[in-house]
């Protein structure tokens, strides 16, 4: 199992290619990808702030 932190699932939503590699790895030598509940919260708070309401609705429908 693999915890990813905020930086981690940022760097995905905005299709950061070194990120994309690094979590198609990770799924296929381990397949199990977790967060915390802090991280959601980041996450929710970050896109909550952010001008851009995409997003928002990106964040919301990946938890």
């Amino acid at each position: 199992m693999v915890c990813l932190d905020t930086d981690v699932i940022v760097a995905l939503l905005r299709g950061d290619e070194r990120a994309l590699e690094i979590i198609d790895r990770l799924q296929k030598s381990n397949g199990v990808l977790k967060t915390t509940a802090i991280t959601v919260y980041e996450l929710i708070k970050g896109a909550s702030i952010s001008a851009i309401n995409d997003d928002t609705r990106l964040v919301m429908e990946l938890l």
